[in-house]
């Protein structure tokens, strides 16, 4: 098991000497976790890439269990939502929406890089850890979801006015 340089929130693992070329050292990397209530997260800084992580908020928001993929190791697994938008003149934009152990809301992470290098190093360097001690990098996360957003949509009302949401949703609907 590969040991995390920078730890945040107790769970967002930062290895930045685990990719790229030349690697960078972790002094080229800056990381300024932040916390104000409703919200709390880290923002982290590297040559060619950049990282928000939202662990925490008030926003609450049920979430389509089927939006979901697994990434496994043995018998512990992370279930993850991974939506990146197109390249754009070099730059990209992953949105990772990781459900923890035990958690109903997931981890919001935004990973901005700009080229294919520095996209994959970005997903080397930044893992979750779970409770028992096992890292789970982005880059393992790889299942692109076809859908922008892992919560439940509303598709309307019900005749009594209730909102109504998507298939995949109807545990919310009355």
């Amino acid at each position: 098991m590969a040991v995390c340089e920078l730890l945040y929130l107790g769970f967002f693992c930062i290895s930045p000497l685990s990719g790229g070329t030349p690697p960078l050292s972790t002094g080229e990397v800056r990381a300024d976790a932040w916390g104000h209530w409703p919200t709390a997260g880290v923002h982290v800084e590297a040559p060619g890439w950049n990282a928000m992580v939202v662990a925490s908020t008030d926003s609450l928001q049920a979430v389509n269990p089927k939006a979901f993929s697994e990434v496994c190791e043995g018998a512990v697994c992370v279930r993850y939502h991974r939506h990146c938008a197109p390249e754009v003149e070099q730059k990209s934009e992953c949105q990772f929406s990781i459900l923890r152990e035990g958690e109903q809301q997931p981890v919001e992470i935004t990973v901005t890089t700009f080229g294919a290098e520095r996209h994959r190093a970005a997903l080397k360097s930044l893992s979750i850890l779970t409770s028992g001690g096992l890292r789970f990098p982005l880059e393992a996360m790889s299942r692109q979801s076809t859908r922008q957003s892992p919560y439940c949509s509303r598709t309307g009302r019900d005749p009594q006015g209730h909102p109504k949401f998507e298939a995949d949703c109807a545990f919310l609907n009355r």
